[in-house]
């Protein structure tokens, strides 16, 4: 778990990046796409010490700090949220 603890600064940067590229919407399309640079980057990080890389908790952790970071950005005004 150490190393969620070292990405945890990052996922607002990948929730922006994936923001920007995505754009308005497809909510579950941008989710996904930073779950899985999250998962990407626990494996990259998780390899060198030998260890197995992302485990279903930590996923778990991942997906719910990308849950609350988008809420607050879109609560916020960092992501204006779409006016139906």
């Amino acid at each position: 778990m150490g190393i969620l603890l070292v990405l945890i600064p990052a996922i607002p940067h990948i929730v922006s990046g994936i923001e920007a590229l995505f754009g308005r919407g497809n909510g579950a399309t941008k989710k996904q796409a930073a779950m899985g640079v999250m998962g990407d980057l626990v494996n990259a990080l998780n390899t060198p010490g030998g260890t197995t890389g992302a485990n279903s908790q930590m996923m778990a952790y991942i997906d719910d700090l990308i849950e609350a970071t988008v809420k607050y950005m879109n609560t916020s005004g960092t992501f204006p949220m779409q006016k139906l």
